[in-house]
C-alpha cells in the first residue's frame, strides 16, 4: 500500500473527505493530534545547569564569530592545577 499526504484547507476538508470515502481503494487515516508537552518543573540545580549550558553555547557561538576569545585547554589545566 502506498501513502500520500495531502494538505487540504479547512473549509474544503469535509467535501474532500466525503469524496475520498466514495472510493473503495482509499483508506482515510485520521492524523494523530499531538498535545503540547507540559512544561517541565526543574529543581534549582537543574535550572542552573540549563542556564549555564545555554550561556556556554552562546559563548561558543560568539567565539566562532570572533567576538570573544575563549580560554584554551592548556590555560584551563594551568588554572585548575597550578605547577608552582
Amino acid at each position: 500500500m502506498q501513502q500520500f499526504i495531502i494538505n487540504v484547507r479547512e473549509e474544503n476538508l469535509s467535501f474532500f473527505s466525503e469524496l475520498l470515502a466514495q472510493f473503495d481503494f482509499v483508506e482515510i487515516v485520521q492524523p494523530k493530534v499531538f498535545a503540547h508537552p507540559k512544561k517541565k518543573v526543574r529543581t534549582k540545580e537543574q535550572q542552573e545547569f540549563v542556564d549555564d549550558l545555554k550561556q556556554s553555547m552562546l559563548d561558543v557561538e560568539l567565539h566562532r564569530q570572533g567576538k570573544i576569545q575563549l580560554q584554551t585547554a592548556d590555560e584551563l589545566i594551568a588554572e585548575l592545577w597550578p605547577t608552582s
